[in-house]
């Protein structure tokens, strides 16, 4: 795991996330980057996929990040080891839930910005994650709002953002290769 400052002005926080076999193993946050726009963070996503060997791969979606437009959250699929699992690559803003990424990832986080990292004597496990949450989630801009298309509910979502089917995915890269092809 890696914090990577592209921009030391800002106080947005993205995150490269791996996800095998669909869920089911434990996610493993790859990346974590300080840019106003995911397009940096996307770049790490993409580079994932050099980790495994083409010719063990299959049913990919987006690994060369072809779908993905600049300004998007990155997202990627592959069958990978002939079929045997399979692996998905997410880049997402941090804004909504750092909590998530654990202490020790929320202390590494916070002292790339030069934060306080200490907790009152005596405090650990989940009291410390809590106050090192709290600490990010002070320092990060706050994402905007947006209407959910699927609920009238207000959702938090980081601008440019949205998450795509994979099949919208397959399709926007289907559509890049052709403009390609013509030109």
């Amino acid at each position: 795991m890696a914090v990577h400052d592209y921009d030391p002005s800002s106080k947005s926080l993205w995150y490269v996330e791996l996800m095998p076999d669909g869920g089911r193993g434990s996610s493993k946050f790859e990346h974590f980057v300080w840019s106003d726009t995911p397009d940096e963070a996307n770049k790490l996503g993409v580079q994932v996929w050099s980790q495994f060997d083409p010719r063990e791969m299959d049913s990919t979606s987006n690994i060369d990040g072809s779908a993905t437009e600049k300004g998007e959250c990155y997202q990627g699929f592959a069958c990978i080891e002939c079929g045997a699992g399979s692996m998905s690559v997410f880049v997402n803003s941090a804004g909504e839930n750092p909590y998530m990424f654990g202490s020790n990832n929320l202390k590494r986080i916070l002292k790339s910005r030069g934060l306080d990292i200490s907790t009152p004597s005596g405090v650990k496990g989940n009291a410390a994650k809590q106050i090192h949450g709290d600490r990010l989630l002070e320092y990060l801009s706050p994402p905007s709002k947006k209407i959910s298309p699927e609920s009238s509910s207000s959702v938090l979502e980081p601008a440019g953002c949205p998450r795509k089917a994979a099949s919208e995915v397959d399709e926007a890269a289907a559509e890049r290769s052709t403009k390609k092809a013509k030109t």
